[in-house]
């Protein structure tokens, strides 16, 4: 926040209230917000960062796979103001990592309507040197429209890589054909008008098309392949690209491959979007089918929960009883889309009970508090097990998201239900393990204050022998509230695993050693906190239980 004042030389009260803001003015910024990278390229100007280096082959495609990690600092200008990488690379390499990430800039991030100081972790993708063509293909002139043919096929890979093939003509038609994990799949029609066209022709002239090399591959596997082409007068010219990038594949291909699916809107089909229900009106697609319902649950999936309100209102068939239908319902609770959520409800989902309970355990698995309210208002059972064995508490206890948790304690007070192997939700709260930050609204600490101050027994074991604090291997002040109300820094579970041994950050390590965690308990393998830590390679967790070890001065 800045500060201004006007200052009465002749008022000493200003000149006393004039000195004490330029101390509050001249105070340092407070310690940088820890952001999620999914809110670090939400808030990126241009690309994500890069540098290209020749390196040997073993080498190149290693750091092909990881990139050099890096630790960014940015100003609430949006400006980065520090990096530091990952020391497990050569000097060279740290110091270029250090340069493309110093050049990045964001828009500045807010908290509470204010700009903040953010950092995060990052990794700078490595790749190899740009393969030029080495002979120039000229371009073709353009005699016949009509002929011109332009494909994008992608195909699935070792997951959910949505696989389909677009072509267009040169008269503006386009064929879609959706294959697999794509909320249309079949063959669909549409258009883009002549004008669009040429803006991709143009796209494949500045990309040097026709002198590129037929194929980019690298020798990898489980990945999806790519596929471009070009047809004039006959003419035609492919180029495949299976991870082209890591082999030196020109960036310009890749660009041109997210401008097809730009111009010709695939998103449509893909995912849906606000143009989904026009186009499929336009082609007469029938809303009515036996697999309009399986296109809606997909889109509820992953496209926009305004897409789900239209497909309904053009005639979507919605029968509460049908696993399609359920699993829309879930993937809106999942998402917390509560527009979806209503549209769906007043279309009779909350006829269904059981499908109402998996939309509500999805809510408050993923931290949707306002989804989780609505579905409670609507009839879901804040006191039903999922077939996993977990408590509604224990769910949104597991999210780390302090308002879900609330909102289940006050339909379901039962704070120390034991779940599948005797879990409780203070276990599910402490005992998800994560290596990047979390999303902002997550506060672990918080939610375990809440559910002590509510009565749970810090001390209770799983079928292991587990506690909460055991499995508190992360979160320092997580950990401080456990012990401050009575948790045993002692308990050993089955294994011997004391809190001490088994936690991951060295500010976890410095709280249980500060409350009396005795340093010299073993496990099952006869290991010591310290032991464990140089075993694993925890560095910074074992300096302090060096520093706690050595002998005072």
């Amino acid at each position: 926040m800045r500060h201004w004042l006007r200052v009465s030389l002749g008022c000493t009260c200003s000149i006393i209230l004039a000195s004490a803001l330029c101390v509050t003015q001249n105070k340092p910024e407070s310690r940088p917000v820890p952001v999620t990278i999914d809110e670090v390229r939400e808030h990126l100007v241009g690309d994500p960062p890069l540098i290209r280096v020749g390196l040997p082959e073993r080498q190149s495609a290693l750091l092909a796979m990881e990139g050099i990690g890096v630790r960014v600092t940015v100003d609430r200008a949006g400006n980065v103001v520090s990096v530091i990488a990952d020391k497990s690379v050569s000097s060279d390499l740290q110091s270029r990592a250090e340069a493309a990430a110093k050049n990045l800039h964001f828009q500045p991030f807010e908290r509470d309507g204010h700009t903040v100081s953010v950092s995060f972790e990052d990794r700078v993708a490595v790749l190899p040197p740009e393969l030029m063509p080495k002979i120039r293909v000229p371009f073709p002139t353009i005699r016949n429209w009509d002929s011109v043919r332009i494909t994008l096929r992608r195909t699935g890979c070792f997951g959910t890589c949505p696989a389909y093939r677009v072509e267009i003509r040169g008269n503006g038609s386009v064929v879609y054909e959706g294959q697999s994990y794509v909320a249309l799949t079949g063959t669909h029609h549409g258009s883009i008008s002549k004008d669009t066209v040429a803006g991709l022709i143009d796209a494949f002239r500045n990309a040097d098309y026709y002198s590129l090399r037929d194929e980019y591959v690298w020798p990898a596997t489980d990945l999806p392949t790519y596929e471009t082409s070009i047809e004039i007068d006959g003419k035609l010219k492919k180029v495949k690209d299976y991870a082209g990038e890591q082999v030196g594949m020109p960036l310009s291909v890749s660009k041109l491959e997210a401008e097809i699916d730009h111009l010709v809107d695939t998103e449509r089909w893909i995912k849906g979007n606000e143009n989904t229900v026009k186009s499929l009106t336009d082609e007469k697609w029938d809303f009515k089918s036996s697999g309009a319902a399986e296109t809606l649950a997909r889109i509820a999936q992953s496209g926009k929960p305004e897409v789900v309100s239209d497909l309904l209102a053009a005639g979507v068939p919605f029968d509460p009883d049908n696993k399609a239908a359920a699993m829309t319902l879930m993937h809106a609770g999942l998402r917390g889309d509560t527009s979806m959520l209503q549209a769906l409800l007043e279309a009779g989902a909350s006829k269904n009970s059981k499908a109402l309970d998996g939309a509500l355990f999805a809510a408050a698995s993923a931290g949707r508090p306002e989804a989780v309210r609505l579905l409670i208002a609507n009839g879901a059972s804040p006191n039903s097990d999922n077939p996993q064995g977990r408590t509604l508490l224990m769910a949104a206890a597991g999210s780390g998201v302090p308002g879900v948790v609330q909102d289940v304690l006050s339909s379901n007070p039962d704070v120390n239900g034991r779940g599948a192997q005797g879990r409780t939700a203070l276990m599910e709260a402490v005992g998800q393990w994560h290596y990047d930050t979390e999303r902002k609204e997550v506060n672990r600490a918080e939610v375990v204050r809440i559910l002590l101050e509510r009565g749970a027994d810090p001390n209770l074991q799983d079928d292991r022998g587990n506690t909460a604090l055991i499995e508190c291997a992360w979160d320092a002040d997580a950990a401080l509230a456990l012990i401050k109300h009575g948790a045993n820094v002692n308990t050993q579970n089955a294994d011997g695993l004391t809190a001490l041994i088994n936690s991951v950050s060295p500010d976890v390590a410095r709280v249980l050693v500060d409350n009396g965690a005795d340093l010299y308990l073993r496990d099952k393998e006869g290991k010591t906190a310290l032991q464990e830590a140089r075993q694993f390679n925890r560095p910074d967790k074992v300096a302090v239980l060096e520093a706690a070890q050595a002998p005072k001065q």
